[in-house]
């Protein structure tokens, strides 16, 4: 992802890779990695991790061996770094790294990832020795072990490699929460800037009151909301988002702000704001009006984003699977919605590698020949299909592709057991590499699934109503119904359709808006990411399983899934009142 984008993202909106190493020596020009531990954070929870010896092809020193317990005989059969290497890229792909003492690691990382052919690796990165610097300057060591006792977090096993990682993630995470209470920093540029901000000036970098000021920070909401900046012509020249505007614009309004905040007040006349019930309504709502108003201030958003869906070519008698950036009501089934190519290629890689589904394209397969996946179990071959074996090739393939559909609803448990019943099995028979290449198929399945799996359904077919429990007991209700998009109390042209649309689902009237546009695709991007990280505030009613929307309605009241009228908090404050010295 572009640094540049990345900087602006929230704090909790960005991945974190977690990492140590323990290498051979000092120096990354002429050691090697003996062990590494990595563990993928995303929203304060571990989702994915790579632990691992490697065999450095040399003796280890005897200090060495002294320092980290591990001994050459641990490394014999280990494999060589170059052999993981495209795992750990994958674990690290997208995030920030974060280590103790992170430069390091990074050296090393970066000399074993030219020998084994990745020539550029420029992560964005985040050291928790120089977060500890500045923190903590009471204490006198700013070591592992002193931080993690300052913490209070329990001891691991000293200078090995996956203790001090998972060490470093729990410092990491406590770290985080005090400078996003304490020092107020929400986007990841400021996370990552305050690492390098001299410790004789943080007291006056951040100072937390707004004393002098002139605002009155409880006059802001501590709600989710949309903020926008005027200059003196009632041009709207920023607009942000939130989960917190009480913070976010305690951020804007000092006089040690943010370059870019100081570049937007240096014009900026008015702010206003506008609460809503939930933060994936304010995300809906800030695409929306950066769209509708363009501000000079603002890079994202101005433009529907990329989208990618895989296709299951139903029209076809063997189906086969594809990445598509639209879908189309012709019949096929369409599972998404991707945010990036890559992300709807990792999930056509499982299928492939755990589906005996057909990936030749419709000229290939008309020709008749066995592909070198049939050979080695990896398709089925329903090219070969033949009158005597219809019937069976037909069936076979049926169950197929009806266990990919239970992959793609979330049901992977039988997928996993399957792919570790065959990982085993290679490795009883000392095939390793095909292990290992099973292996990464399950590290995906179990990182991929969770992400995507929130409908049960394709996106072409699902009639949904996901309800999102928001603030003061509100709630905010989206209707997905085959791939278009209804947000209750959100007009599109001026006008409300949600309960429309809702009727005339269950009318049995057809609309005429059948066709999602660009701005269903992003909605529903949105929706869909936001919900599936946040999970516990989401209930999803499928519209088929109910005769009526009263029907409908009388669940979600059960459910205590709906709440009353949510009446949004505005607000207004002059910036010439508040005397910033910019």
């Amino acid at each position: 992802m572009n640094p540049e984008i990345l900087y602006q993202k929230d704090i909790d909106d960005v991945a974190y890779t977690v990492l140590d190493v323990e290498t051979t020596g000092l120096s990354a020009s002429y050691g090697r990695i003996i062990e590494f531990a990595g563990y993928r954070i995303e929203r304060g929870e571990i989702v994915a991790e790579v632990k691992s010896f490697f065999n450095p092809g040399m003796r280890l020193d005897p200090f060495i061996i002294e320092l980290t317990g591990i001994r050459d005989e641990d490394l014999e059969d280990a494999p060589f770094f170059e052999d993981n290497a495209t795992e750990i890229m994958d674990l690290i792909e997208g995030s920030v790294i974060v280590g103790h003492n992170i430069q390091f690691d990074i050296k090393f990382l970066e000399a074993e990832f030219y020998r084994a052919g990745f020539e550029s690796f420029r992560p964005l990165t985040f050291c928790t020795l120089r977060a500890a610097q500045r923190l903590f300057p009471q204490l006198k060591s700013k070591k592992l072990d002193s931080v993690r006792r300052h913490l209070q977090i329990p001891e691991g096993s000293a200078h090995r490699a996956y203790a001090d990682a998972l060490a470093t993630a729990e410092i990491f995470l406590k770290v985080k929460e005090k400078l996003q209470k304490e020092y107020q920093l929400s986007r990841l540029q400021e996370l990552l800037s305050f690492q390098y901000v001299p410790p004789r000036e943080i007291s006056r970098k951040f100072p937390m009151l707004l004393e002098g000021v002139g605002l009155e920070i409880p006059a802001i909401p501590d709600l989710p909301g949309n903020y926008w900046f005027l200059d003196g012509n009632d041009n709207i020249i920023y607009i942000g988002k939130s989960k917190s505007l009480k913070k976010r614009l305690s951020q804007h309004l000092t006089d040690n702000a943010a370059g870019k905040s100081k570049l937007i007040l240096g014009t900026a006349v008015k702010l206003c704001y506008e609460t809503t019930s939930t933060e994936v309504m304010a995300l809906v709502k800030e695409a929306l009006l950066i769209k509708k108003h363009r501000p000079q201030h603002n890079i994202m958003l101005k433009n529907y984003g990329n989208k990618f869906f895989i296709r299951v070519s139903l029209s076809h008698p063997f189906p086969r699977l594809e990445i598509v950036n639209r879908f189309d009501l012709d019949g096929n089934d369409y599972f998404g919605l991707f945010i990036s190519r890559s992300k709807s290629e990792e999930i056509l890689e499982i299928a492939e590698k755990s589906f005996q589904l057909r990936t030749c394209d419709d000229k290939e397969f008309s020709k008749g020949r066995v592909c070198f996946l049939a050979t080695i179990g990896r398709c089925l071959a329903p090219c070969e299909i033949t009158s005597e074996n219809q019937k069976q090739i037909a069936k076979a393939y049926k169950a197929e592709l009806k266990r990919f559909y239970d992959f793609m609803a979330g049901k992977n448990s039988d997928l996993v057991a399957q792919l570790i019943a065959k990982m085993s099995d290679y490795s009883a028979n000392l095939k390793f590499e095909l292990a290992a290449e099973v292996k990464r198929t399950v590290d995906l399945v179990l990182k991929q699934v969770y992400r995507s799996s929130l409908l049960r359904e394709p996106v072409n077919r699902a009639s949904v109503l996901i309800s999102v429990s928001g603030e003061g007991g509100a709630c905010d209700y989206f209707l997905l119904i085959e791939g278009k998009v209804y947000i209750r109390g959100l007009s599109t042209g001026g006008y409300d359709n949600f309960e429309n649309a809702l009727d005339d689902y269950f009318d049995g009237n057809k609309r005429l808006d059948l066709m999602p546009t660009d701005e269903d695709y992003e909605r529903m991007r949105i929706i869909l990411n936001w919900s599936v990280s946040n999970r516990d505030r989401v209930k999803i009613y499928y519209l088929p399983d109910f005769m009526s929307k009263e029907e409908l309605y009388r669940k979600m009241s059960s459910d205590r899934f709906t709440g009353g009228e949510y009446r949004e908090i505005t607000g207004e404050i002059d910036i010439s009142k508040l005397n910033l010295n910019l």
